[in-house]
């Protein structure tokens, strides 16, 4: 870590608090000292021990004595260097998305293979093709992992279940074309999700439905979904296709402004049959895409009560996630034409210790076990500053 050799970085775990004071003002005073986190502990072992509904975070003290003013003397000519490398990057990986083959041609496994090998999605396939957490860049996907995993029984209306029980039967249904499937579920899926998915043609994508925010000029792509007949038809899985399409929407010219403002989070569904996966993507120097949940089985039991509270949940949640990723969109029109780049996922503080802090949020659900040593939660977080 170039100019980082001897910073004294120290980790804490501390949790939210109701008013969120702590997340958008400021910090405790002080912490104990158990809250330090071990030499080489990992933060799913800091944290394996917490129910799903509490939201930890970690505070990153550095001291002044030598990092800060490293980052003083050279914050000016380094961080305007990796800022570029950034963008430079992201615009070549851009540019290549654009000239590559349709999602669903770049889907069929040999095709996928080549694409992965030239000019990867992130995807996790192969395995080592893995970005970060994209809960680190926007909390939608952090919200929609608490919301799944909360301990609290979840409670859903009599009309959420009419819906939810039209999907089912509309989902089991045999059809001869993906059409005729498409044009069933649409109608319990309005119901549950009060948003249409419109088919809209990007530059070499053309999906099978996305749900779009307006910018002022520019549009957002919140939702893109994919969809199969049935599993194995057209010689693509809808994960792969799915990355794909939100890779080539995203990478498009008209979406310039929006990349250089944000890191253009989307909540993405694949569809085969009576299937349902959801997974999340952002854009970094290369898209990353992660699933969100398991393959859901669509055509249960329609008096099987775990079944229809469990997909009520999950509906309840998405429709929340894409109404978080509408507002925040709207939220950044007035700034899309002064863009000001991507934010760290972590704020600075000033009042812990007498010392400058950051605090990283991160959602237990979404630490995978072993992601992250202590040395390369510093390496990370030294690369932000």
């Amino acid at each position: 870590m170039k100019g980082c050799v001897e910073a004294n970085l120290l980790c804490y775990r501390i949790f939210k608090i109701a008013t969120d004071r702590l997340v958008l003002q400021e910090t405790p005073d002080s912490v104990a000292e158990d809250q330090l986190l071990a030499h080489k502990q990992t933060l799913f072992e800091a944290f394996k021990d917490l129910s799903a509904s509490e939201q930890p975070s970690i505070v990153i003290e550095i001291s002044d004595d030598v990092s800060l003013d490293i980052k003083r003397k050279h914050e000016g000519d380094e961080g305007t260097a990796k800022r570029r490398k950034f963008y430079e990057d992201q615009e070549h990986d851009a540019a290549m998305a654009r000239t590559a083959l349709l999602p669903s041609s770049a889907a069929a496994m040999l095709a996928f293979k080549n694409e992965q090998e030239k000019w990867p999605v992130l995807n996790g396939r192969p395995y080592d093709q893995f970005g970060p957490p994209i809960g680190l860049f926007h909390l939608v996907f952090n919200s929609f992992h608490a919301a799944m995993n909360s301990p609290e029984r979840f409670h859903a209306d009599e009309g959420t279940y009419t819906s939810i029980k039209a999907l089912f039967k509309a989902s089991a249904g045999l059809y001869n074309t993906k059409d005729e499937r498409i044009t069933a579920i649409d109608v319990p899926l309005f119901a549950l999700l009060g948003r249409r998915f419109s088919i809209v043609e990007g530059q070499g994508v053309k999906s099978d439905g996305v749900i779009l925010q307006t910018c002022g000029g520019p549009t957002a792509y919140v939702a893109v979904r994919e969809i199969k007949n049935k599993l194995g038809t057209a010689n693509a899985d809808p994960y792969n296709q799915c990355s794909l399409s939100y890779l080539k929407y995203w990478a498009g010219e008209p979406q310039n402004a929006l990349r250089a403002r944000c890191y253009c989070p989307s909540v993405l569904l694949g569809i085969a049959g009576p299937w349902l996966s959801v997974f999340g993507g952002i854009y970094l120097r290369k898209a990353v895409v992660q699933r969100l949940t398991q393959y859901v089985w669509l055509g249960g039991d329609s008096f099987a009560e775990a079944e229809l509270l469990y997909v009520s949940r999950l509906f309840a949640a998405l429709k929340t996630a894409i109404f978080t990723l509408e507002t925040y969109y709207r939220s950044l029109e007035p700034s899309l034409f002064c863009p000001r780049r991507h934010v760290a996922p972590f704020r600075l503080f000033k009042n812990l210790s007498r010392r400058r802090s950051r605090i990283w949020h991160a959602l237990r659900q979404v630490i995978p076990e072993n992601y992250y040593t202590r040395r390369s939660l510093t390496t990370l977080v030294i690369s932000w500053l």
